[in-house]
């Protein structure tokens, strides 16, 4: 069983757009859409993944776009490490999740070089680290499983992951191990994740099974190869801070005050930078976008990667699940990534991040530690030689890592912000999607045809 799928069902119940991922990828997307009549100009508000794919669809009908990205460079929460080691490194996306979704046949189309190595996951449980097999013939694992397994089915007043494992019973010890996969796998912790927001992604889930790593190439490129025709569309280090929708026109307006004028606009921007009104509207949104914005959660996340002078970890290590101070360690460069395999990323959301933050230069140290409690003696210490690190809150145009769940979060919020606002401007990017694939770049794909597909029906 790999480090996800625990988390990840093969639930083929439902409709939506992630039922049609080869459609969406293939040469002929434009046959989707060949009864529409619009033809005006679209503008689009970041270059990440939703609003690149947008972009492919619009200029695949010969629609005229533009592309404001923020920042020098396109990719958003899809970021890549090069240098540092032997192999190049996810600062963002990592994974596919799943093997029924346009991101996954896209990705597939560019390479076919997946790891496929023979890896399991270890748990550090009653002060020692142990296998997937072992933790298997353990009670504990038969009770968080079954813990786990009950959330798809929950149907009562929304708790926190971490109240309901506290109202089951869940073992003291099982708490961390309960964190990396339920809380900090969703982008926050227990503390703060709905269990009836897990439970509808669940229920909702429509793109396969599995997780797919890259052995090579990086996402990046990846997305270079895929996007190469629109790419020369986007306006770099362009924020645009106000959307005038009052005309038959829409109004853009970057930081500079210079003016674009389109006939529709799609905004992909990340949730926590709508929350923090760096993108400003006129008239004021509509209440229910409003209400979205506001109740759609992102929390602070970290990918830390440690280098050390060899790998100390088992040769078959995909994650360690258990730690206090990091909810998952992975090894970097498993399955051919990297001739060395001596990189390490610690993956860490929610008040973890923020408790790791607050620790300024003790950051790295306290993380050593916890390593060398694991591992025995000072290994990780004496081995260790450099890191890099991302802080996701820190990006100026991102602010986060990806939205999830609160407590108490209706699912039919973010169908809210999907919403067109009069026919002029409409949402995309990962948060808006509202069938289930939020926090995935497979989600903010879909978001991005479904909000091309809105703009198409909207002459």
């Amino acid at each position: 069983m790999n480090r996800k799928d625990f988390l990840i069902k093969s639930l083929m119940a439902g409709g939506g757009l992630a039922l049609l991922p080869s459609l969406l990828a293939s040469c002929k997307r434009e046959n989707i859409f060949e009864n529409s009549s619009f033809k005006g100009s679209v503008g689009i508000v970041g270059a990440g993944i939703s609003g690149l794919y947008a972009a492919l669809l619009l200029k695949e009908r010969g629609i005229d776009v533009q592309i404001f990205e923020a920042s020098n460079d396109f990719g958003g929460r899809i970021k890549t490490l090069e240098g540092f080691a032997d192999f190049k490194i996810e600062l963002g996306a990592e994974y596919v999740h799943g093997n029924n979704s346009v991101w996954y046949d896209f990705v597939r189309n560019g390479s076919n070089n997946f790891v496929t190595s023979d890896l399991q996951d270890y748990y550090f449980l009653n002060g020692q680290i142990m296998t997937q097999t072992a933790f298997e013939s353990t009670s504990q694992y038969a009770e968080i499983i079954s813990l786990l397994d009950s959330i798809e089915s929950y149907a009562s007043s929304d708790i926190s992951a971490l109240g309901y494992a506290v109202l089951n019973g869940l073992s003291e010890e099982l708490i961390p191990i309960w964190n990396g996969w339920v809380g900090n796998e969703n982008g926050t912790d227990i503390s703060k994740i709905g269990i009836s927001g897990l439970s509808f992604v669940d229920q909702s889930w429509v793109a396969g099974e599995g997780d797919f790593l890259l052995k090579s190439p990086d996402f990046k490129t990846i997305m270079l190869e895929a996007f190469s025709s629109v790419l020369p569309y986007v306006q770099y280090n362009t924020p645009i801070s106000h959307i005038n929708y009052a005309d038959s026109k829409v109004k853009l307006y970057d930081a500079d005050g210079q003016e674009y004028l389109k006939d529709r606009v799609i905004v992909t921007s990340s949730i926590q930078v709508l929350k923090d009104q760096l993108v400003t509207f006129t008239p004021n949104l509509p209440p229910l976008q409003l209400q979205a914005i506001n109740s759609i959660a992102m929390d602070k996340g970290l990918k830390i990667i440690l280098k050390f002078s060899e790998g100390f970890w088992p040769n078959d290590l995909a994650s360690i699940y258990g730690g206090t101070v990091v909810p998952e360690y992975w090894a970097t460069g498993i399955g051919g990534r990297s001739a060395q395999n001596n990189i390490l990323t610690a993956f860490v959301n929610g008040s973890a991040a923020e408790n790791l933050i607050a620790l300024g230069d003790q950051m790295i140290p306290t993380i050593l530690t916890e390593l060398d409690g694991m591992f025995g003696g000072s290994i990780a210490s004496n081995n260790f030689i450099d890191h890099r690190f991302i802080n996701w809150s820190e990006q100026e145009y991102i602010r986060g890592t990806y939205s999830y769940f609160p407590v108490d979060l209706s699912s039919d919020i973010r169908g809210q912000l999907a919403e067109p606002v009069n026919n002029k401007l409409f949402f995309a990017g990962e948060a808006s999607h509202s069938s289930g694939h939020h926090g995935t770049v497979h989600g903010a794909m879909e978001a991005a045809f479904r909000s091309v597909k809105q703009i198409l029906e909207s002459a």
